[in-house]
């Protein structure tokens, strides 16, 4: 008797749980729709269950940095507050990201309902919430106590943030998380610093000259863009990539 029995090709194989994968889990429409659901079936407090060392690191090392930057960064603060704005999201993104896949937390998310990259946009979501709060209190000390213009250095921290989130979420959409926090925040210090470094009184009066309402039209493009980037990240057709 021939027991030579066919077994399905890779191809075919894929189809399969592409078929599988689009009966059992339908797309998730938006990011809030899917932070309505993880909250009702996890609760916030959950999604960060296991990463509170990481929160904590992160804040102690922001308020670090931020104070250097308001007692130091005089001469340059506007520069300085434009580099140092987007930290906040960037060391909570990387030490988590480091962190889970140490732990091997990416791989078993990776075989759940809800995947990495489900986790990881509302993470990130709540991240940059964060960084927004903390932006306002910086802006109005670093005003104060080195007479800069709270609007201006407000407007600049926005503008970093949410340019910074979506060069991340650029990145995310094309590329491996391992790669996108190794290599993004290298390139975020090289394109900030070395103006800085190379002639810092050309790059700190331009940023000092810039009108103020002339930074709300890019707020608002850098905002618009990062929350249509991060839908399109939620909905994106490998469930089980690498976020």
């Amino acid at each position: 008797m021939n027991y030579d029995i066919p077994m399905p090709t890779a191809e075919e194989k894929n189809a399969a749980v592409k078929v599988i994968l689009c009966e059992a889990m339908p797309p998730k429409e938006n990011v809030f729709s899917l932070l309505r659901e993880l909250s009702g079936v996890f609760g916030l407090r959950n999604l960060f269950f296991g990463i509170g060392d990481c929160v904590y690191l992160t804040v102690l090392l922001t308020f670090l940095l931020y104070t250097a930057v308001v007692a130091m960064a005089k001469q340059v603060l506007c520069s300085a507050v434009f580099t140092a704005s987007p930290f906040l999201y960037l060391a909570a993104w990387l030490l988590v990201v480091w962190k889970e896949e140490k732990s091997g937390m990416l791989t078993l998310q990776g075989v759940c309902k809800y995947t990495p990259v489900h986790v990881s946009a509302i993470r990130m979501l709540c991240f940059g919430g964060m960084s927004l709060l903390v932006d306002i209190p910086v802006a109005a000390i670093a005003g104060v106590l080195q007479a800069g213009d709270f609007w201006k250095l407000l407007m600049l921290s926005f503008c970093a943030l949410f340019l910074y989130a979506v060069l991340l979420l650029c990145l995310l959409l094309h590329c491996k998380a391992r790669f996108a926090v190794s290599v993004l925040p290298v390139v975020w210090g090289s394109l900030c610093l070395l103006p800085l470094l190379k002639d810092y009184v050309q790059c700190e009066t331009f940023l000092r000259n810039l009108p103020t309402y002339s930074l709300v039209l890019p707020v608002i493009v850098f905002a618009v863009l990062y929350f249509v980037l991060l839908n399109r990240y939620v909905r994106k057709e490998e469930e089980y990539a690498d976020c």
